[in-house]
């Protein structure tokens, strides 16, 4: 079952003030280059479009998918992907933030940490939290969550 990240309001406005930055740097290019050789305009156009591009990348690939037939859990946010053996996970500890680490999540607000294996642990922000939990519970029932 496919789990979205949440995206609150801080968040939405943390995007809107990315893309209008963006924007910003582009039509400042684009002024700018006016008259100058191509090539002084087009290398900041395609990096500006490639920031543009991973952020949309980003927004629209963030999630985690439980797989109960081969117990995994996989996760995606653009560029970041990965699985996760759901017999491996320890613990989850809820209503948390992390700053360091692998955070597939687009909101400010607290989420959930899923720690697996011996050292290993990421961030998640999922829509439906006690649903994700009680599937990921179903099949490693030894998983401690920590409220």
């Amino acid at each position: 079952m496919k789990f979205k990240s949440k995206i609150d309001i801080y968040a939405k406005l943390f995007w809107s003030v990315i893309f209008a930055l963006i924007l910003f740097s582009l039509a400042v290019v684009i002024d700018k280059g006016r008259g100058a050789p191509i090539i002084y305009t087009l290398i900041p156009i395609v990096i500006i479009g490639l920031s543009a591009a991973l952020c949309i990348w980003i927004l629209l690939t963030s999630y985690m998918n439980i797989y109960k037939s081969n117990q995994l859990l996989s996760y995606k946010a653009g560029p970041l992907s990965g699985n996760i053996d759901i017999k491996t996970i320890r613990k989850i500890k809820l209503n948390t933030r992390l700053w360091s680490g692998i955070k597939i999540g687009l909101s400010f607000k607290k989420g959930l940490i899923i720690y697996y294996q011996k050292y290993n642990y990421i961030y998640f922000t999922p829509k439906q939290e006690d649903e994700f939990c009680t599937m990921l519970k179903e099949i490693n029932p030894d998983i401690e969550i920590i409220h």
